[in-house]
C-alpha cells in the first residue's frame, strides 16, 4: 500500500483544500478590508506538515518572513524598519458538517 496514498485518502493535504483565505495586516480592522486580495497567496505562501495520527494529522505553516514582506508591499511597515511588533493574521477554513445519524 503507498503511504501517500493513504494519508491523502485520510487527511486534507493541501492548504488549499482546507484554507478558503488569508487575511494579514497590522490591525484587525485592514484585515477584514484585504481578506479577498489574491495577492496576499503571492508573498505568504501556506505549507503543509504531517504532525501525528492522534491529534493533528496535517498542520499550516505560515512563514512570519513572508507576512513582514506582504505588509512592506501593502505600505503598512517600511522595508528599514526590523518587523512589526503587532500584526494580524485571519485564516478562513473550511469547515465540512457531518450530521449524526441515529442507531
Amino acid at each position: 500500500m503507498d503511504w501517500n496514498k493513504t494519508l491523502n485518502s485520510i487527511f486534507f493535504t493541501k492548504p488549499e483544500d482546507w484554507i478558503v483565505q488569508l487575511g494579514v495586516a497590522v490591525d484587525f480592522p485592514k484585515v477584514r478590508k484585504r481578506m479577498f486580495d489574491n495577492d496576499v497567496h503571492d508573498f505568504v505562501p501556506t505549507k503543509t506538515f504531517f504532525a501525528d495520527f492522534g491529534f493533528f494529522g496535517y498542520c499550516a505553516e505560515i512563514d512570519l518572513s513572508n507576512i513582514k514582506k506582504y505588509l512592506i508591499f501593502k505600505g503598512d511597515i517600511s522595508a528599514d524598519e526590523f518587523g512589526p511588533s503587532d500584526f494580524s493574521v485571519v485564516v478562513w477554513l473550511k469547515v465540512i458538517h457531518i450530521k449524526k445519524f441515529k442507531d
